[in-house]
Formats: structure tokens, C-alpha cells, sequence
């Protein structure tokens, strides 16, 4: 699937994106779990939107005794990368120096982060890449 053709989650999708991404794969009750120490959810809403998720082919299933066990169906980097793309596609004209600044005069940045940000700029303008999939 071509990455511009990749579902772009929802906050809720992404949150349960999330939590797979850090576990590997997960039952619905352990997404459950783990979205349920921030706010009330129902069991049966976690379990609505994982099948939703896997109609929109954001995660896939496999059995696992009696539960199913469900893992995403595209790794974090490519996600992230489609959602920053359509953001600033759609927030800032498609100017990604835009998103950096208002990032840069909006955010609380440490100087650790602002290195690693000079760095990858360096590493960018010197034709360097730092792709993972």
C-alpha cells in the first residue's frame, strides 16, 4: 500500500496505535488497560474500535487461545510521517518550515532537544538520512 494511501487514524485510533506499537501486539484487554488509566472506557468500546481499526486496515488480528491478539499493520514511523504530511498539507500550505516554526516559537524546547534538532537539520543538509521504517 502506497503510503499517501495509508487511513489516517483518528485521535482515538491513534492512541490504541499507540499502545500496540509499544507492546508488539495486544489483546483487547490489555489496550483496555492501558487506555483506561486516563479515562473511563468501556471494554466494549476498546473492542468496537480495534474492529473498526481492522475494516480501515490499520491493525490485523490472530487468535491467541480465546482472545484475539491484535498488532498495527504499518510500524509508527510511516504512520507519523502520512499524519505530518497531511498536517501540513492541510494546516500549512504544505510549507514544512511553517509547522517547524510555529513548533520552535510555541513549544517549550530544551537545549538537549534544540541540538538534536540542529543535528538533524546538519544531517539533512549534508544529504544524510535518517530513515527507518
Amino acid at each position: 500500500m502506497a503510503e499517501a494511501h495509508l487511513p489516517i487514524p483518528n485521535p482515538v485510533e491513534l492512541q490504541i496505535l499507540q499502545v500496540l506499537w509499544d507492546k508488539g501486539s495486544a489483546t483487547v484487554r490489555e489496550v483496555h488497560e492501558v487506555l483506561s488509566r486516563d479515562r473511563t472506557l468501556a471494554y466494549t468500546s476498546v473492542l468496537s474500535m480495534l474492529q473498526y481499526m481492522e475494516r480501515k486496515g490499520l491493525v490485523s488480528h490472530e487468535q491467541d487461545g480465546r482472545a484475539y491478539r491484535y498488532e498495527a499493520t504499518r510500524g509508527r514511523r510511516p504512520t507519523l510521517r502520512r499524519l505530518t504530511a497531511d498536517l501540513i498539507a492541510r494546516a500549512f500550505g504544505g510549507a514544512p518550515t511553517l509547522l517547524l516554526q510555529q513548533t520552535i516559537e510555541d513549544e517549550d524546547i530544551s537545549p538537549e532537544e534544540l541540538r538534536e534538532l540542529r543535528q538533524l537539520i546538519d544531517r539533512k543538509a549534508s544529504g544524510g538520512t535518517d530513515d527507518e521504517s
